[in-house]
């Protein structure tokens, strides 16, 4: 590159200290009075507040000279140098700094390991390096791949000049290989809703936008690093990184509160949690900021899918940590919930003892407001909630049992044979045919589940198998989650008897789908 070409993009930027930008998350992390470095100044936003504001002694470097003419006044020594070459250093080789900051500059280079090392070279003993990156792993980032776009622009997170691209945790893999210690990290949070993605989270379902929107660092549009050189006999981990998430290997849901009665315009403020499908009982907490204030009250959206949720506790806590409203269902029961607004929410008539209270989530978006009393939502916030529950079964299942009609049983009691199968053709084949051999003078239906069988052929038998088998269903999933279906079963004569739903075979794809619900069913399992 020459520096000298004045065909360089000037990047123009306004210091806002009342806002939350990177630059104003790194200008707090600088000390009034220190001598700063300031690599890819821009037109000089942020040099210019810590001249002015913090009284500090600040130089930098840019790669285009109408940055360089418009930010002069307010540095020291202004150099005009190309970070890819490595000899830049030798223009700052007589002073150590205190800080040296990378304001959205190493996304840009080919090789910012070399800019990461040389910044060890020009620090104070104590000195820190800051630097704030685009974060790849932005919700709305992750939309528009999931829609097949990757759209470069002017400036934003795909700026037709980036070169690199992070999350949190691969920048903190950087930082930790080129020998710094990171101390702490801080997300710059956008609303999908106010940035360049916004138009395709719009079209995703919203199972799928609310999981997304779950996910660590799904808000974070930019991150902003504090690091120290790490001493050469110690590589301590690095602070506020999150550990590996143990929900990956197992299936989740996605719980939801939002804001009832905040004032403003653009989408109802909201937070997510992840719960796991399948644990008895499990906490998901979520932190209501306090730019929501005020607030005429909060609406919980258990999950993001039909199911049966067993609801424990639940607890409201104020910004000092103090319960402002309590629910439980051994000594609350459920009247104070039915008499909320709630909307795809059947309530048992009775608690599964110390289980929880059950509830049958009936549609893909349930939710319920919840009965907070008069002043429980006063002050500035934050607050707390934390919700104590229990998914003893798969959603999945229950979902895919919603839309397919059995096959039509000849008398009011049949008894349903379910047979999970994956892979194994010939044992799958004896299975059946010890089955078609017994002599029962009891109707049976027989509901295969082929769940994902790696071998290409099973499929297909089972299918050709049921079409000359009018008392056989085959369900084909993808959802790689068996060990709950078997439970669901289970729960699903107690479901019919509490909330008298109609009982059915299958779902997607089912093969046969006709026939009327079971009035009464028996359970009979095959190994």
């Amino acid at each position: 590159m020459n520096p000298a070409d004045d065909g360089h993009r000037v990047y123009r930027r306004h210091f806002d200290p009342t806002a939350r930008t990177s630059l104003s998350v790194l200008a707090a992390l600088v000390a009034p009075g220190s001598l700063v470095l300031d690599l890819g100044t821009g037109s000089g936003a942020l040099g210019h507040h810590l001249h002015e504001t913090a009284r500090c002694a600040v130089d930098g470097v840019t790669l285009s000279a109408d940055e360089q003419a418009t930010a002069r006044p307010w540095y020291d020594r202004l150099e005009l140098l190309d970070l890819e070459d490595p000899s830049w250093v030798q223009s700052f080789a007589d002073r150590r700094y205190d800080a040296i900051v990378c304001a959205d500059v190493l996304e840009h280079l080919r090789e910012p390991e070399r800019v990461l090392q040389a910044c060890r070279t020009l620090l104070r003993p104590d000195g820190r390096l800051l630097v704030s990156i685009p974060n790849v792993a932005y919700a709305g980032m992750t939309v528009a791949l999931m829609h097949g776009d990757w759209k470069y622009g002017p400036e934003g997170l795909l700026d037709s000049t980036h070169l690199r691209f992070y999350t949190r945790r691969s920048f903190t893999r950087l930082l930790e290989a080129e020998g710094w210690h990171v101390e702490r990290v801080e997300a710059i949070d956008h609303s999908w809703y106010y940035t360049e993605f916004w138009t395709p989270f719009d079209h995703l379902p919203p199972a799928v936008a609310r999981y997304l929107l779950a996910q660590p660092d799904a808000s974070a549009y930019q991150l902003v690093f504090a690091a120290r050189p790490m001493q050469a006999a110690t590589r301590p981990p690095a602070a506020n990184v999150p550990a590996p998430d143990p929900s990956v290997a197992v299936a989740v849901y996605t719980a939801t509160v939002h804001a009832v009665g905040s004032e403003g315009a653009g989408p109802t403020p909201s937070v997510h949690a992840l719960g796991r499908i399948g644990a008895e009982a499990q906490t998901l907490a979520f932190t209501i900021p306090a730019a929501w204030a005020p607030l005429a009250g909060l609406r919980l959206d258990p999950a993001d899918r039909p199911g049966l949720i067993r609801l424990q506790s639940m607890v409201l806590r104020d910004a000092a940590g103090e319960p402002v409203w309590h629910w439980h269902a051994a000594v609350d029961g459920a009247a104070p919930l039915r008499a909320s607004r709630h909307a795809q929410i059947e309530f048992a008539d009775a608690p599964a003892a110390a289980a929880g209270w059950p509830l049958a989530l009936l549609g893909d978006d349930p939710q319920i407001e919840l009965p907070l009393p008069p002043g429980a939502l006063e002050g500035t916030g934050p607050w707390r909630l934390e919700v104590v529950c229990g998914w003893p079964l798969s959603a999945d299942y229950l979902a895919l049992l919603e839309r397919v009609k059995p096959a039509e049983r000849p008398r009011d009691e049949v008894v349903e044979i379910v047979l999970p199968v994956y892979g194994s053709l010939d044992l799958v084949r004896r299975c059946l045919a010890s089955l078609f051999d017994a002599r029962c003078s009891t109707p049976w239906h027989l509901t295969i589940i082929d769940d994902a069988s790696p071998q290409p052929e099973v499929g297909p038998w089972l299918r050709e198998f049921a079409l000359a088998q009018p008392q056989v269903t085959v369900v084909s999933t993808y959802l790689g989650w068996m060990s709950s279906f078997i439970a669901f079963f289970f729960v699903l004569d107690g479901l019919a008897k509490s909330w008298k739903l109609p009982i059915l075979a299958a779902q997607l794809p089912a093969h046969k789908a006709t026939g009327p619900a079971l009035p009464a069913f028996k359970i009979a399992l095959l190994c």
